[in-house]
């Protein structure tokens, strides 16, 4: 997933995440009924959205986890 001129801090960022995707997604499928429980991943800022939801989709598991901002987060938890 990266170019051979990637720095070395970016690639381990990245299998860092890729990891966290495998561990949530797999604790989550160990559950009674795995569809009942989404994962949300929640962030600081549109940006930082943007790249999680690239590893995200990279690690082919879009369909399991949510990223969204901490506006989105309190909104659908009816907080301000």
């Amino acid at each position: 997933m990266s170019s051979p001129s990637t720095p070395s801090f970016i690639k381990g960022i990245y299998e860092g995440l890729a990891k966290q995707i495998a561990s949530q997604v797999a604790a989550v499928d160990s559950l009674p009924n795995p569809g009942d429980f989404p994962i949300f991943w929640v962030v600081n800022d549109s940006q930082t959205a943007a790249i999680m939801q690239a590893v995200v989709n990279a690690e082919q598991a879009a369909d399991r986890i949510t990223v969204i901002t901490i506006d989105a987060w309190n909104a659908l938890k009816g907080r301000s």
